[in-house]
């Protein structure tokens, strides 16, 4: 059965989902294990795991930060068409990639991107 079809048939079923989030394959088994019906790997678990957390609880004060910060970097780029005006308030491209574990990604990517082969007819 497709994932998204077992996910709406979980939400038909439960109308909300208690499920938790991982940061590597080992974590998604012990969940599996644990009788969870789905879980969720995200950037913030990867990066949170690589600045040396184990638990990470995301209170809500972190995510209205997130979206106010989102909020006026699209304002700005709405306006201004561009953020350079803002570039002191971003992350340098070097330190986003070590804080969220970037290689880790590519690797994974790397490891199960199909191989592309060309058929002849």
């Amino acid at each position: 059965m497709p994932t998204s079809t077992r996910i709406h048939a979980l939400l038909a079923k439960e109308r909300a989902l208690i499920f938790p989030g991982v940061y590597d394959a080992l974590g998604a088994k012990l969940v599996e294990r644990a009788g969870f019906p789905l879980t969720f790997i995200s950037g913030y678990s990867v990066a949170a795991t690589q600045l040396g957390l184990q638990l990470v609880v995301c209170p809500l004060t972190a995510l209205y930060a997130s979206a106010k910060a989102m909020q006026e970097m699209f304002g700005l780029i709405k306006s201004a068409g561009t953020t350079r005006s803002a570039l002191e308030r971003l992350l340098p491209f070097q330190q986003f990639h070590d804080t969220i574990g970037l290689d880790a990604y590519y690797d994974l990517d790397a490891r199960y991107r199909p191989s592309e082969t060309l058929e002849d007819d």
